[in-house]
């Protein structure tokens, strides 16, 4: 399990911001709204190669999403959000890891209301940027509410990926292994089947909206 509780407070740091916007096929889908990406950039990953030298560290990124705004029934994740990304800044600065925050909506409906919990499909848009897939090897996606607590962990060299796609918690017992708790994955862009899955998961999001 990747995410616990933590007691501990950590010094803020000032992280670089950079935005990107996406274009939409979908019907009712929408990228009106760009997502901001809020970087701490605590490596040195100087390299943009697809693939890292097979003996190195794997490049890991840390990554939480925000809808950028403040509603009555979202506050809390709101205020979460400001406790943990503390926390995992400083895992990441004492990793050695590179944290980002995506701020804003990547999919919205043209004429629906457009609530901040659809900031949930920001999980997309980290995974399918090219600067990410290019820079990196490895994604550990956190929600608002997730921290990593142990800082003796470096999650990068935690689990041997190199046939696995995704690390996950199940959220159902049985033989079924799809129904995952998306709340703290491990990505490896790496593997052989993460466009198509990417692709799919899209797709199915521009449905849902």
């Amino acid at each position: 399990v990747l995410a616990f509780l933590v007691s501990s407070m950590i010094m803020h740091r000032m992280m670089v911001q950079q935005q990107f916007s996406w274009s939409s096929n979908s019907e009712n889908a929408s990228n009106s709204k760009k997502v901001r990406f809020e970087w701490e950039r605590n490596s040195n990953y100087t390299s943009s190669s697809s693939k890292r030298n097979g003996k190195s560290k794997p490049r890991l990124l840390i990554a939480q999403y925000d809808s950028g705004e403040v509603a009555s029934n979202y506050h809390s994740y709101a205020e979460l959000l400001k406790l943990t990304s503390r926390i995992n800044r400083a895992y990441a600065r004492h990793h050695n890891h590179d944290y980002v925050l995506a701020r804003g909506l990547y999919l919205t409906h043209w004429f629906q209301n457009n609530p901040p919990s659809r900031a949930t499909y920001n999980k997309v848009a980290i995974l399918q940027h090219e600067h990410i897939q290019t820079h990196y090897d490895r994604v550990l996606l956190l929600d608002s509410d997730a921290m990593v607590y142990r800082f003796d962990l470096d999650i990068a060299t935690a689990y041997n990926m190199e046939d696995i796609m995704l690390v996950a918690l199940r959220a159902s017992t049985g033989n079924t292994t799809w129904n995952v708790n998306i709340g703290v994955t491990l990505w490896n862009l790496h593997h052989p089947q993460i466009q198509r899955v990417l692709s799919m998961w899209n797709w199915k999001c521009r449905r849902r909206i």
